[in-house]
Protein backbone atom coordinates (compact mmCIF):
# COMPACT_ATOMS: atom_id res chain seq x y z
CA UNK A 1 0.00 0.00 0.00
CA UNK A 2 2.73 2.03 0.62
CA UNK A 3 4.76 1.81 -2.85
CA UNK A 4 0.92 2.51 -4.28
CA UNK A 5 0.53 5.97 -2.24
CA UNK A 6 4.40 6.95 -3.38
CA UNK A 7 3.58 6.25 -7.36
CA UNK A 8 0.32 8.81 -6.54
CA UNK A 9 3.11 11.86 -5.39
CA UNK A 10 5.51 12.91 -8.04
CA UNK A 11 9.33 13.34 -7.49
CA UNK A 12 9.21 17.25 -7.85
CA UNK A 13 6.26 17.28 -5.11
CA UNK A 14 8.04 14.78 -2.85
CA UNK A 15 11.38 17.14 -3.01
CA UNK A 16 9.65 20.16 -2.82
CA UNK A 17 7.69 19.54 0.26
CA UNK A 18 9.96 17.53 2.02
CA UNK A 19 12.35 20.96 2.45
CA UNK A 20 12.47 22.76 5.60
CA UNK A 21 11.33 25.82 3.72
CA UNK A 22 8.09 23.99 2.00
CA UNK A 23 7.35 21.65 5.45
CA UNK A 24 3.97 23.35 6.20
CA UNK A 25 2.93 22.39 2.60
CA UNK A 26 0.96 19.41 1.89
CA UNK A 27 1.92 16.79 -0.69
CA UNK A 28 -0.98 16.82 -3.70
CA UNK A 29 -1.76 13.24 -5.31
CA UNK A 30 -1.43 13.51 -8.92
CA UNK A 31 -5.23 12.84 -9.80
CA UNK A 32 -5.94 16.09 -7.86
CA UNK A 33 -3.72 17.91 -10.37
CA UNK A 34 -5.01 16.40 -13.24
CA UNK A 35 -8.07 16.65 -12.92
CA UNK A 36 -9.27 19.70 -14.79
CA UNK A 37 -11.93 20.89 -12.82
CA UNK A 38 -8.96 22.00 -10.39
CA UNK A 39 -7.56 23.87 -12.35
CA UNK A 40 -10.19 26.31 -13.59
CA UNK A 41 -8.66 29.61 -14.56
CA UNK A 42 -5.13 29.36 -13.70
CA UNK A 43 -4.53 28.89 -17.68
CA UNK A 44 -4.70 33.09 -17.42
CA UNK A 45 -2.33 33.17 -15.01
CA UNK A 46 -0.23 30.57 -16.22
CA UNK A 47 0.88 31.29 -20.50
CA UNK A 48 2.79 27.68 -20.22
CA UNK A 49 0.41 25.91 -17.71
CA UNK A 50 0.31 22.52 -19.55
CA UNK A 51 4.72 23.14 -19.40
CA UNK A 52 4.46 24.31 -15.71
CA UNK A 53 2.30 20.81 -14.73
CA UNK A 54 4.10 18.40 -16.62
CA UNK A 55 7.39 19.64 -14.66
CA UNK A 56 5.59 19.28 -11.72
CA UNK A 57 3.62 15.78 -12.49
CA UNK A 58 6.73 13.96 -14.17
CA UNK A 59 7.96 11.14 -12.71
CA UNK A 60 11.56 12.02 -14.61
CA UNK A 61 11.98 15.62 -13.79
CA UNK A 62 15.23 14.43 -12.31
CA UNK A 63 16.73 12.54 -15.15
CA UNK A 64 16.17 15.04 -17.75
CA UNK A 65 19.04 17.32 -19.09
CA UNK A 66 16.98 19.94 -20.14
CA UNK A 67 14.92 20.56 -17.40
CA UNK A 68 13.50 23.45 -15.68
CA UNK A 69 15.33 24.49 -12.14
CA UNK A 70 13.57 23.33 -9.36
CA UNK A 71 13.01 26.58 -7.22
CA UNK A 72 11.52 27.95 -10.34
CA UNK A 73 9.28 30.38 -8.87
CA UNK A 74 6.74 30.10 -11.50
CA UNK A 75 6.38 25.90 -10.35
CA UNK A 76 6.55 27.17 -6.68
CA UNK A 77 3.96 30.08 -7.28
CA UNK A 78 1.55 27.35 -9.67
CA UNK A 79 1.68 24.55 -7.09
CA UNK A 80 1.14 26.84 -4.16
CA UNK A 81 -2.05 27.74 -6.16
CA UNK A 82 -2.72 24.36 -6.49
CA UNK A 83 -2.25 23.85 -2.72
CA UNK A 84 -4.81 26.10 -1.71
CA UNK A 85 -7.53 24.66 -3.89
CA UNK A 86 -6.17 20.86 -2.65
CA UNK A 87 -6.74 21.64 1.00
CA UNK A 88 -10.48 22.48 0.99
CA UNK A 89 -10.41 18.81 0.12
CA UNK A 90 -10.94 15.92 2.52
CA UNK A 91 -7.73 14.80 1.66
CA UNK A 92 -6.42 18.35 2.38
CA UNK A 93 -8.21 18.64 5.43
CA UNK A 94 -6.92 15.35 6.73
CA UNK A 95 -3.21 16.23 6.10
CA UNK A 96 -3.43 19.65 7.60
CA UNK A 97 -4.95 18.51 10.67
CA UNK A 98 -1.98 15.74 10.94
CA UNK A 99 0.33 18.70 10.54
CA UNK A 100 -1.91 20.75 13.00
CA UNK A 101 -1.77 17.62 15.66
CA UNK A 102 2.00 17.16 15.46
CA UNK A 103 2.84 20.64 15.81
CA UNK A 104 3.95 21.05 12.50
CA UNK A 105 2.72 25.28 12.15
CA UNK A 106 4.43 25.74 15.67
CA UNK A 107 2.66 26.34 19.46
CA UNK A 108 1.63 29.19 21.19
CA UNK A 109 3.93 31.00 23.06
CA UNK A 110 0.74 32.72 25.18
CA UNK A 111 1.02 32.49 29.01
CA UNK A 112 -2.13 30.47 29.09
CA UNK A 113 -2.13 28.88 26.03
CA UNK A 114 0.08 25.99 27.28
CA UNK A 115 1.59 25.74 24.02
CA UNK A 116 -1.34 25.04 22.14
CA UNK A 117 -0.92 23.94 18.29
CA UNK A 118 -1.11 26.84 15.38
CA UNK A 119 -3.16 26.88 12.59
CA UNK A 120 -1.77 28.36 9.02
CA UNK A 121 -3.48 31.60 8.38
CA UNK A 122 -3.23 34.57 5.54
CA UNK A 123 -5.26 37.66 5.50
CA UNK A 124 -5.11 37.71 1.57
CA UNK A 125 -5.98 35.25 -1.34
CA UNK A 126 -4.09 37.20 -3.64
CA UNK A 127 -0.09 35.86 -4.19
CA UNK A 128 2.30 38.01 -3.14
CA UNK A 129 -0.11 40.32 -0.81
CA UNK A 130 0.44 38.86 2.63
CA UNK A 131 3.45 35.77 4.46
CA UNK A 132 1.93 33.04 5.86
CA UNK A 133 0.71 33.75 9.52
CA UNK A 134 -0.12 31.31 12.25
CA UNK A 135 -3.43 31.59 13.99
CA UNK A 136 -3.90 30.39 17.84
CA UNK A 137 -7.07 28.82 18.27
CA UNK A 138 -6.80 29.19 21.99
CA UNK A 139 -5.72 32.91 22.57
CA UNK A 140 -7.08 33.80 19.15
CA UNK A 141 -3.82 35.46 18.50
CA UNK A 142 -1.73 35.84 14.98
CA UNK A 143 1.83 34.88 15.05
CA UNK A 144 4.75 35.14 12.16
CA UNK A 145 6.65 32.35 11.48
CA UNK A 146 9.88 32.02 13.46
CA UNK A 147 10.91 29.07 11.47
CA UNK A 148 13.99 29.55 9.58
CA UNK A 149 13.21 29.95 5.74
CA UNK A 150 9.40 29.69 6.85
CA UNK A 151 9.01 33.30 6.87
CA UNK A 152 8.78 33.60 3.36
CA UNK A 153 5.83 31.73 2.42
CA UNK A 154 2.88 33.38 0.76
CA UNK A 155 0.28 33.50 2.51
CA UNK A 156 -2.57 33.06 -0.48
CA UNK A 157 -0.90 29.30 -0.78
CA UNK A 158 -2.86 28.79 2.47
CA UNK A 159 -5.56 31.38 2.05
CA UNK A 160 -7.97 33.56 4.30
CA UNK A 161 -10.81 31.30 4.50
CA UNK A 162 -9.24 27.86 5.27
CA UNK A 163 -8.91 28.85 8.84
CA UNK A 164 -12.46 29.16 9.71
CA UNK A 165 -13.29 25.99 7.46
CA UNK A 166 -11.19 24.19 9.21
CA UNK A 167 -12.23 25.24 12.55
CA UNK A 168 -15.72 24.44 11.25
CA UNK A 169 -15.47 21.15 10.18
Amino acid sequence: MQKKKMENISPWIEVFCNTQENQFFCTIEKEFIEDEFNLISLNFQFSDLDKFLGVILSNSFFKRKNKLNFRNEVLELLYGLLHSRYIFTFSGIYKIFKKFSLGVFGSCSGFNCVNSNLLPFSPSDIPNRSLLKFFCPNCKNLYKSSYQGCSKVDGSFFGSRFLFFFLSA
